[in-house]
């Protein structure tokens, strides 16, 4: 009901820009009716943005409730790094993933988990210049089973509070829930979720999802 009007909106202005290039040249186009036009359908794109968020809220909100399954978590990360390595190849950036640990047996609600795992590599995706690389890696440390998404993106400002409500990056059009959703998602399954820069020689940021070995061990 909300997304249907604006879907009618964005097409009736990306129909009248057409007209006005079809009647016009395009360099006699007079540019306040195109940047208002273009304007509008920018202004269309991020309500729905904010939509989409809200009702991934809703939905976030309802998966809390769903029961944990025992899964191999590595299995389970190669299955979903794998539909991801096309996506990224379809945007003209590598993605590798590398697991050296084959069987992490863990109860998990596979839906929570996959949502904080799809916003951290779709944001990877996202601030990947083409031609860079996108990697997601597993390790263990003494006290916790560890994810990461590592980009070759700008990085981001640790002073920020990015998991914060409606912030977001300057180059970012969404609502900027995201992160948000992700850190309510990681506080129901027990696990903790961080942004970072790299601190090798290459620009960007890494994402990490961490297993305590005090909640999750005994499922090892």
């Amino acid at each position: 009901e909300l997304k249907t009007p604006l879907a009618v909106m964005r097409l009736k202005n990306q129909i009248t820009l057409m007209k006005y290039k079809r009647k016009y040249n395009p360099k006699e186009l007079l540019s306040d009716n195109k940047e208002t036009l273009e304007q509008n359908i920018k202004s269309i794109d991020t309500l729905n943005s904010m939509i989409h968020n809200i009702l991934e809220y809703g939905r976030a909100e309802g998966q809390q409730f769903e029961k944990p399954q025992r899964i191999n978590i590595i299995k389970f990360l190669a299955q979903k790094s794998e539909e991801y390595e096309l996506l990224a190849h379809s945007q003209n950036r590598d993605f590798i993933y590398n697991f050296e640990i084959e069987r992490f047996m863990i109860n998990i609600q596979p839906l929570l988990f996959m949502h904080i795992f799809q916003n951290f590599v779709q944001n990877a995706l996202k601030f990947t210049p083409e031609g860079g690389l996108v990697k997601v890696s597993v390790r263990t440390d003494e006290k916790s089973f560890i994810v990461e998404i590592i980009d070759e993106g700008k990085g981001i400002d640790e002073s920020e509070n990015l998991f914060a409500p409606f912030k977001r990056s300057t180059e970012s059009t969404g609502a900027g829930l995201g992160l948000f959703l992700a850190q309510n998602a990681a506080e129901s399954m027990g696990v903790t979720i961080s942004l970072k820069n790299r601190t090798d020689d290459t620009q960007g940021a890494i994402a990490s999802i961490i297993f305590p070995f005090e909640r999750f061990l005994h499922n090892h």
